[in-house]
């Protein structure tokens, strides 16, 4: 069963958040190795859910879920 776009784009805003420097190194704590494997996981996820999707969601439903 297919999920509702509201449900995709909500996730995509959080991946997007998590993909954040600051987020990805934990403000210092993480290693650039560390840090860098956790990029390649969440850009493909981020990917898979432009493509769940099947287009980038606007700026006004990114910013209307957050």
């Amino acid at each position: 069963m297919p999920r509702l776009e509201s449900e995709i784009i909500k996730e995509i805003n959080y991946v997007e958040s998590s993909l954040s420097p600051e987020n990805l190194f934990c403000d210092g704590e993480r290693s650039r190795t560390e840090a860098r494997k956790i990029e390649r996981r969440l850009t493909k996820q981020y990917n898979n859910l432009i493509k769940e999707l099947g287009r980038y969601p606007s700026n006004e439903e990114l910013y209307a879920t957050r």
